[in-house]
């Protein structure tokens, strides 16, 4: 985790001297990180900040353990079923239910990119890089309160129908910022509504 962030603010800073600020957007899994990167490497040249769908970090020890747990798991069951058979499992997750509505051709670019990941490579991912290696979402919380009152404007984007995140743009809400929940819309806002999300961002 230290790894990746120190890439992801090293890149920031990379784009910032030759281009000006960046706006760093993260979604899922990728929110993560860059809210970790922002937690890890504070005062970064943004010139601001979104996260779609992003996990905020456990709520205490014990919430650390049972995802430490569950990733463990997942990890496993990549190890031992291989990527087909994870993704079949995967697919079916209440998370990504609102993508079954999503035209056949755009589910079978979805499919193609997720079972074209190595089984090893996903599973040192989740051990890795998954929610139980980040910072207490206080810290994250504070993390971005802090880089709001610096000047770099801050958004949380999720989708109506993804209650877990929906529930974490009210927290995120509940710190005095800014959130937006796109209607009719599930866990891929920028996938599901691409018109609603570009305003968003915009």
């Amino acid at each position: 985790m230290a790894g990746i962030c120190a890439h992801v603010a090293d890149l920031v800073r990379h784009i910032a001297a030759g281009e000006g600020a960046p706006v760093l957007v993260g979604y899922s899994m990728g929110g993560r990180l860059a809210a970790e990167t922002l937690v890890r490497h504070p005062g970064l040249p943004l010139a601001s900040f979104v996260l779609e769908s992003a996990g905020l970090g456990p709520a205490d020890e014990e919430a650390r353990a049972a995802l430490a747990q569950r990733n463990g798991e997942w990890a496993a069951r990549l190890r031992t079923e291989g990527v087909e058979t994870f993704m079949d499992w995967w697919e079916t997750l209440p998370l990504f239910a609102t993508q079954r509505d999503l035209p056949a051709a755009v589910r079978a670019a979805i499919r193609a990119e997720r079972t074209a990941n190595d089984a090893e490579t996903l599973a040192r991912v989740l051990e890795a890089w998954g929610a139980q290696r980040q910072a207490a979402e206080s810290d994250t919380l504070a993390a971005l309160v802090r880089a709001r009152d610096a000047g770099t404007p801050v958004l949380y984007v999720a989708g109506e129908r993804d209650t877990k995140y929906c529930a974490a743009a009210d927290r995120v809400r509940a710190a005095g910022l800014p959130t937006a929940v796109i209607p009719s819309t599930g866990h891929n806002v920028h996938l599901e509504r691409p018109d609603a999300f570009c305003a968003a961002l915009a």
